[in-house]
């Protein structure tokens, strides 16, 4: 089964090396960006039509469309050498101590389980500080500046906006 990810309109490719549940193109969460771009209960939805046709009976659109999928396609393409493989990602795993990687989460974050659960699959040293049940985990947190969760700190690098593989990988590569 292909997702197509609801913030970007990329496709998901059966070898990304990102979370199942991340987009590897945009990183951005599939659930949050599908729930920022719900249409609203009462919107109406725009149906193509004949007008969609030039007046000699060219299907532009399908062109135009055909275009921006091969444009992507190639960006894709030449974007593949820069992802981590899986040996990559072990021996920056390996590399990794304690200390440098700071996780801070709530009880009840399903991101958080999820960028957990990535770390852990490759093997990656994380110290987890959980803001809801350690005072000092929210006392840090808040001189941060931290407004959401997951919040890491890698290598001295803060990662504002939640978990990206991408971003995370890139902040350990030395």
């Amino acid at each position: 089964m292909t997702t197509t990810c609801p913030k970007c309109r990329h496709v998901r490719e059966a070898h990304a090396t990102v979370p199942s549940w991340q987009c590897p193109k945009c990183g951005v969460a599939y659930a949050k960006a599908a729930d920022a771009v719900a249409p609203a209960p009462n919107a109406t939805s725009w149906t193509p039509s004949a007008r969609s046709r030039s007046a000699d009976g060219a299907p532009w659109g399908k062109m135009l469309l055909g275009a921006v999928v091969l444009g992507a396609a190639l960006t894709a393409f030449q974007r593949l050498p820069a992802m981590a493989s899986g040996p990559d990602v072990a021996k920056l795993a390996s590399a990794t101590g304690p200390g440098d990687v700071v996780m801070f989460t709530t009880s009840t974050c399903p991101y958080c389980k999820q960028a957990a659960s990535w770390m852990n699959q490759y093997g990656f040293a994380f110290t987890e500080c959980n803001t809801e049940t350690h005072a000092a985990c929210a006392q840090t947190f808040q001189s941060y500046g931290g407004n959401g969760v997951p919040y890491l700190v890698v290598k001295g690098h803060h990662m504002k906006n939640g978990f990206n593989s991408d971003e995370f990988l890139e902040a350990l590569t030395p």
